[in-house]
């Protein structure tokens, strides 16, 4: 079975790329597994830019192959905010107050389209490989579904009626922005052998 870390320590992600992966015998590691708790500022200026800094950084540390994701939601109200800022935004508020306050100010608003946006960046043996993957949906009228984490509740996929957050895992881990991506990176492993 082959190992690449992934530049995270939140176990939600790890979960999801480690049952999307697993199938095709890829051991998923974390920065919990290796006891680090580094951070890197994310500072760039997209979603791009900001997985490869962690993806570099960790490559950098432990010369293996490293996956980091930078990822969030785009909102057309707010001019597609809060974007790259969508780990922090409002962060003095745990994600079911975000929510909530979201449904508030967007309670009799008519385009309540939004984007879920993840980017993926791949190093190993120093080459770069880069995935993206969107889905289109809109902000729901209140909060539903108990799985999923962050804005899931909240973001309606209006072609499968339900929020990101009814979805079953297998049925998110086929339709999600992180999926999406991760589906051309497997394609990738598969047909370019790049793992």
């Amino acid at each position: 079975m082959k190992e690449i870390l992934l530049a995270t320590s939140n176990q939600n992600k790890v979960q999801e790329f480690s049952k999307i992966l697993e199938p095709f015998m890829i051991k998923v590691l974390s920065l919990k597994d290796l006891s680090d708790q580094s951070e890197v500022r994310e500072n760039g200026q997209s979603f791009k830019e900001n997985a490869f800094l962690k993806a570099n950084y960790y490559y950098k540390r432990y010369q293996m192959p490293v996956i980091a994701d930078d990822s969030g939601i785009q909102i057309a109200y707010f001019n597609d905010y809060p974007d790259i800022l969508s780990a922090r935004f409002m962060d003095h508020l745990d994600y079911p107050r975000r929510n909530r306050l979201i449904l508030d100010i967007m309670k009799d608003i008519k385009d309540r389209r939004a984007f879920f946006i993840a980017h993926l960046t791949f190093l190993k043996n120093g080459e770069r490989f880069d995935y993206e993957g969107v889905v289109e949906g809109e902000i729901a009228s209140g909060v539903k579904g108990d799985h999923g984490f962050g804005y899931d509740p909240i973001f309606y996929l209006p072609n499968i009626k339900k929020t990101m957050a009814e979805l079953s895992e297998d049925e998110k881990n086929h339709v999600s922005h992180r999926a999406l991506a991760l589906k051309e990176f497997v394609h990738d492993i598969q047909e370019n052998h790049i793992l």
